[in-house]
């Protein structure tokens, strides 16, 4: 079994997409994938429209293949465009693949693609889910409290703490954990620290997002 699809079956967005577009690109269309607290997310591309019902019965087998049991909300829509086309929404299990009904009032309509993946919006350069990434990361360290800028490009952290803290095996670590979100929008970091909101923060580490 490959990294990719041992990924991929345990629910990796990044390892989903790689899979669909191996079968979807060659046919002119371009998958993105993102997850929300509700549902697996796929949003198809394409020069032209892509057909939603090919599109959807493929996506769907695609999905069921690797014992992924979710709710899934497939995209469809031009390149280029800033609004999908047609949305469709099923819920995948071992018994297969059905059409997911809305209750009336569960919602307005279907979500927006990437509506509360926090790590997608954090690699387009949103403030508030890098702060939430961050947050994610020290969540087992309680006596870290983060406070995140961003600007042109680079992410600039902040850890507030009284306690000792060893700069270079901590950014080492942290560095690594922050390029997950590393991207066109995402750059550099730079981590600083400060004992606390009274006293001024000191550089610790500058490194580059890769």
């Amino acid at each position: 079994m490959s990294q990719v699809l041992e990924l991929a079956q345990q629910g990796d967005n990044e390892a989903i997409e790689a899979l669909m577009n191996r079968h979807l690109k060659p046919q002119g269309v371009t998958a993105q994938v993102a997850k929300t607290q509700q549902s697996l997310q796929i949003m198809l591309e394409g020069l032209d429209l892509p057909i939603e019902k090919r599109m959807t019965d493929i996506v769907t087998q695609e999905v069921k293949k690797l014992g992924l049991a979710t709710n899934v909300q497939i995209f469809g829509r031009q390149f280029g465009a800033q609004q999908p086309a047609w949305t469709a929404s099923f819920t995948i299990s071992e018994a297969g693949v059905a059409p997911l009904e809305v209750s009336p009032g569960a919602s307005d309509g279907p979500e927006e693609f990437g509506a509360g993946d926090y790590k997608r919006m954090a690699k387009q350069g949103n403030t508030a889910a890098i702060q939430q990434f961050v947050e994610a990361l020290l969540k087992d360290r309680p006596e870290m409290t983060p406070f995140v800028e961003y600007a042109d490009g680079v992410v600039k952290v902040t850890i507030q703490t009284a306690e000792f803290m060893d700069g270079q095996a901590f950014s080492s670590e942290f560095g690594k954990q922050m390029n997950e979100i590393a991207s066109k929008q995402v750059r550099e970091l730079e981590l600083y620290k400060r004992k606390s909101d009274q006293l001024p923060p000191f550089l610790v580490n500058k490194m580059t997002l890769y």
